[in-house]
């Protein structure tokens, strides 16, 4: 059997050389076809053949219970695979909105530069921009530039002339 073929496809392929068998006057019992089905599965199917084999009598088991209980095995596999790709959508989507929410969100801010917050706690402020001033580098309570515009105001209210 290969990798990709599918359990109904195989079983088919060994019902036919049974059939053809029987065509030709050689009867294969069942207990052989069954055999040959369960030692020609790929790996992949070793957590059902080996308890089909410790615990069945082979003897006594028809080819269609044997072909059955692993195409049961195939079908529970294929819906576990099914689900685990669901999830994994499911995982990028909220990883997409993590990077949404890091970036690009904010006033002025473009891609790449960060937003309102605590920062990186790596002490680089050069994606942040300064309130006051507009300029990237320094924090609003930082900003030497309001200083200097509060002694520039302080300067002119001292000398304007005041009226009595």
């Amino acid at each position: 059997m290969k990798d990709d073929e599918s359990i109904n496809d195989f079983a088919g392929k060994i019902s036919g050389i049974v059939a053809k068998s029987k065509s030709l006057g050689s009867t294969l019992e069942e207990e052989v076809s069954v055999r040959k089905f369960l030692n020609s599965l790929p790996k992949k199917y070793l957590p059902i053949v080996a308890p089909i084999e410790q615990y069945s009598d082979l003897a006594t088991m028809p080819f269609e219970e044997a072909v059955g209980r692993v195409k049961a095995y195939e079908e529970r596999i294929q819906s576990l695979e099914a689900h685990d790709d669901e999830q994994g959508k499911l995982l990028m989507v909220k990883n997409d909105r993590h990077d949404e929410r890091q970036y690009g969100r904010g006033r002025g801010f473009g891609r790449g530069e960060r937003g309102r917050g605590r920062g990186s706690g790596r002490g680089d402020k050069s994606g942040f921009r300064c309130f006051d001033c507009g300029e990237f580098g320094h924090f609003g309570y930082e900003c030497t530039k309001w200083k200097e515009k509060d002694k520039e105001a302080n300067l002119i209210q001292e000398e304007e002339p005041t009226l009595l």
